[in-house]
């Protein structure tokens, strides 16, 4: 039997996204979720909220590591399209450190229609400043450092990649244990040589 997602869909699901378009004003910083589903053990509860929110009949997926039982609960209570690759996906949700594609093949929108661009959703295990670059950009009001635990130099420099034609670009969510953390594609790197609070 598939165990049930939001108590109350309707409410549930809005006040989820007011958390995820808060994380994405205050980029890198932790936040919690209102509402936690009883997900499948392998899809972390946070990211559940996430995928419940953000999918529907006429948004395509790519989730590889999804278990069968995780497909069947999502396919249940969103309807998604299972996207034939990542290329094509509008959401995608990848676990961090699991194998998965370049962020460069992910779509990154149109001129015209910037918002036609993938958003990805990473399961994490946490957050660490230790060894964290440093970000700045619209949202930050002071340079922050932060980042998921098994990010690594590789993975922020694919990212920096990514979106160095803004408005174009990808935006990330990164989830796990209850918290949640947005990157937005307006974000950067700064500089090592520059100080970072």
């Amino acid at each position: 039997m598939l165990s049930a997602a939001f108590s109350d869909p309707v409410h549930d699901s809005q006040q989820t996204f007011r958390a995820m378009l808060s994380a994405l004003a205050e980029p890198m910083i932790p936040g919690t979720l209102p509402r936690l589903p009883e997900a499948p053990a392998t899809l972390d509860p946070a990211c559940a909220a996430i995928l419940l929110t953000l999918l529907d009949q006429q948004v395509r997926l790519w989730a590889p590591d999804l278990t069968e039982e995780a497909q069947r609960w999502l396919q249940f209570h969103t309807a998604y399209t299972s996207a034939e690759s990542p290329e094509q996906a509008d959401i995608l949700w990848l676990v961090l450190g699991h194998e998965r594609p370049p962020l460069a093949r992910l779509k990154q929108g149109e001129l015209r229609f910037p918002d036609r661009s993938a958003t990805v959703v990473w399961q994490v295990e946490g957050f660490t400043e230790l060894g964290a670059p440093c970000f700045e950009g619209p949202g930050f009001q002071t340079p922050r450092r932060l980042q998921p635990l098994g990010a690594d130099a590789a993975f922020w420099h694919e990212w920096q990649q990514c979106n160095q034609h803004y408005p174009l670009g990808i935006d990330m969510f990164f989830a796990g244990n209850g918290q949640l953390v947005g990157l937005p594609r307006s974000s950067r790197l700064r500089e090592e040589s520059q100080a970072c609070m």
